[in-house]
């Protein structure tokens, strides 16, 4: 049964939250949370509230963070509620209780809404059409407080009465009486129970082994000892900081140990505690109602002898003793279960025994740490601040709030984020001076100082804003393992469909959860920071594109500057490189159009004479009768265009390499932005001209070679199989 819940726990996990995540996740308009906040300002002050109010819905859908919901932290992005109703009950000193009610007329559109939760009770899960939505019915939860982005109450209606006074008091009363007509429990009911409790020991004494286990580990590492050890070796009057530094080192390192041990011993002892008492509680419920179906049988006995024997009474009386063995059954069931419960609860009366004195023991170490750490003075020696920051460490079971807050002084302590905004606004505005007159010295001397600045931050801290990522996400994970341990009761209990309701938590564990709500909304703070390090560092790429264009604009109008002041402004904005670029670009565009007028002459007068001898080629050889000869004045014409056609190719073979050459220089350039410039596009469609024309050689070469043989035939092929290669060698 151990393996069988380990393989479910994972999968059901899952489902629990989306359940949890929507009960906590309802809430009204912002402006009635300023009404309940208005009530008693005092409260306000003091982060309480005046006991929230009721809010009721047919339907929830929406999209939202489990983690967070299962914490009492309410945020839903966006989402949709059906059929919903808001309550408020508010206490008059001369006419009785005061209750407002708010109808909204159909589905209510939401976004951004933030919120606390405290009671919940919910039907089941539903459809959704949105696949990254989930669903829940019959919600019903008491809230303290709300803030929405976008919320839209349609048609909404406002009932204010007193109590036994509202259009609804005489409904609700049918169905309070009806509910009460139908509250019996039925042998399946009781049946259903035991065998949820049965699962839930199993459970149980998994929790209670790691309890064992962790018990065991701490003494078997000797981690009290070891923590001892490490204050008595401490010796704030030592001289030796090096040694002083070692043994607060050592400090650290055996209390974060022991803390972390000893907190997760002390949060399963509180859960365990908290499971047996809501088990206690069920079978104490199913034992009555057991009592009350013996007590009903009974009577049906008494009645049914008093009757006339009859087939129906024998029928009767088979059915009640079939029912008596039921209840039979249940009984010894019950007692089996009674006396595992009892056994698991000798088995934590001495675990949260030694939790408590472990815990103990944790808060007198922490405080001796603190101790030393005061005894160290107020120095600002850089060793002293080493030993100093290893004496820092978590108060008891607190060992993650410390990491996140360790992480959170490293995020705080940048200001890429304010910089890289500048840095955009500033290139900006240079542009803008760069393109209508000219770009002021000091803009660009402040662009350059903020991507010195920028460039630097980056390169010291890049590796461990890296680390940061995966610390978040290390304790993230942490943070959702604590929580489903802390949850485990409530979980379980729906999980299994037991009906009943812890009123009182374990201390500890209800202190763990106001630990947990807050981490989480320290973790959420966290990834926000981390996201805007992670724009920031786009942002930076961004703004090199930037400096780019910038570069561009500059030198487009680089008439308009002074050789100094180009030459200045280059070297605040760190773009010598670009404006070298730009210059060789433009250089590289005049001398290619110069070579595309050489070019286009030669160009024409080849293509012209690569005509001719398609035209020619086939006159080459006649037919008379069966003979073939070869037709010597075509022959003659041919030769003479192929002489024409070799110069124009050696004429084109340097202006069309050099062209080449240019595009290639281009592209190093520019990259694929080489498609921007209507002039390159130019040189490659003379390139592409000239491609054309090595290819219809090659065609023409296939027209010859198809020609009866003659050796002076074979001889022009050659001729022009070497102008091929020629073309073929100045494109390539």
């Amino acid at each position: 049964m151990k393996i069988k819940w380990k393989q479910r726990r994972q999968l059901f996990h899952l489902g629990i939250v989306i359940v949890f995540i929507i009960g906590l996740s309802l809430q009204p308009f912002a402006s009635f949370h300023h009404v309940l906040a208005a009530e008693n300002p005092e409260d306000t002050d003091n982060n309480e509230h005046s006991g929230g109010f009721l809010v009721e819905t047919a339907k929830v859908e929406g999209a939202m963070d489990p983690l967070e919901a299962m914490v009492g932290i309410i945020d839903i992005e966006e989402g949709v509620i059906h059929g919903l109703t808001m309550t408020k009950v508010l206490e008059t000193n001369d006419k009785g209780t005061l209750i407002i009610k708010i109808k909204p007329d159909g589905p209510v559109p939401i976004s951004d809404l933030k919120g606390t939760a405290i009671a919940i009770t919910l039907d089941g899960v539903c459809d959704t059409d949105n696949p990254e939505w989930v669903c829940i019915r019959g919600v019903e939860m008491t809230l303290t407080e709300q803030f929405a982005g976008t919320i839209s109450l349609p048609n909404a209606q406002v009932e204010a009465c007193y109590e036994g006074q509202c259009a609804d008091d005489k409904e609700e009363d049918l169905e309070a009486m009806s509910l009460m007509l139908d509250e019996d429990m039925t042998i399946e009911d009781i049946e259903h129970d035991l065998n949820s409790i049965n699962e839930i020991m199993q459970v149980v004494e998994e929790r209670l082994e790691d309890a064992e286990e962790s018990e065991q580990t701490i003494a078997d590492e000797e981690q009290e000892t070891q923590v001892e050890q490490a204050l008595k070796s401490f010796d704030s009057s030592d001289s030796d900081q090096d040694e002083l530094i070692d043994s607060a080192q050592d400090i650290q390192e055996t209390y974060t140990t022991f803390n972390e041990h000893a907190s997760e011993l002390a949060l399963t002892t509180a859960v365990v505690d908290d499971i047996l008492k809501q088990v206690t509680l069920v079978l104490e419920q199913d034992a009555e109602e057991l009592t009350r179906l013996e007590d009903e049988l009974s009577e049906a006995n008494d009645s049914i002898s008093k009757q006339k024997q009859s087939k129906q009474t024998q029928e009767a009386k088979d059915e009640n003793e079939q029912l008596a063995e039921s209840i039979a059954s249940l009984k010894e069931t019950m007692t089996k279960l009674e006396d595992k419960v009892t056994k698991n609860e000798r088995t934590l009366k001495p675990l949260e025994k030694s939790s408590l004195s472990l815990t103990k023991q944790l808060h007198g170490f922490y405080d001796s740490i603190q101790s030393h750490s005061e005894n160290l003075g107020q120095s600002q020696d850089e060793k002293v601040s080493e030993i100093r920051e290893a004496l820092d460490v978590a108060e008891p079971s607190k060992v993650l709030e410390k990491q996140l807050n360790d992480v959170r002084q490293q995020m705080d302590d940048t200001e890429l984020v304010e910089e890289t905004a500048e840095h955009e606004q500033t290139i900006e505005e240079a542009s803008k001076q760069a393109t209508s007159s000219v770009l002021s010295v000091s803009l660009a001397k402040r662009i350059g100082e903020l991507d010195d600045q920028i460039e630097e931050e980056i390169n010291e801290k890049s590796a461990t804003w890296e680390d940061q990522s995966e610390q978040l996400s290390r304790l993230e994970d942490e943070l959702r393992g604590l929580v489903g341990l802390a949850q485990l009761p409530e979980t379980l209990f729906l999980e299994y469909e037991l009906n009943v309701l812890l009123k009182e938590k374990h201390d500890y564990r209800a202190e763990m959860f106001a630990n947990i709500s807050r981490w989480q909304q320290l973790l959420t703070t966290l990834k926000d920071k981390q996201e805007e390090i992670e724009e920031a560092l786009g942002q930076h790429d961004v703004n090199q594109q930037l400096l780019d264009e910038l570069a561009q604009a500059i030198t487009t109008f680089e008439q308009r500057y002074t050789a100094a002041e180009l030459s200045t402004i280059a070297q605040y904005l760190n773009i010598s490189a670009q404006l070298e670029r730009a210059l060789q670009l433009s250089e590289l565009i005049d001398n290619g159009q110069h070579i595309l007028r050489t070019i286009e002459p030669i160009r024409k007068a080849t293509e012209h004479h690569l005509h001719e001898l398609e035209a020619q080629s086939s006159e080459l050889v006649n037919k008379v009768l069966v003979f073939n000869t070869l037709n010597q004045e075509s022959y003659v014409a041919f030769k003479e265009s192929l002489a024409k056609f070799t110069r124009s190719v050696q004429q084109l073979e340097r202006p069309v390499k050099q062209l080449n050459n240019h595009l290639a220089i281009a592209e190093d350039l520019l990259g694929n932005r080489v498609s921007e410039y209507a002039e390159l596009q130019q040189m490659y469609a003379t390139i592409d001209d000239v491609i054309t024309m090595h290819n219809r050689l090659v065609d023409l070469i296939e027209d010859l070679d198809g020609l009866p043989y003659f050796e002076k035939v074979k001889d022009l092929i050659t001729e022009i199989e070497a102008q091929r290669q020629q073309m073929e060698s100045m494109v390539q």
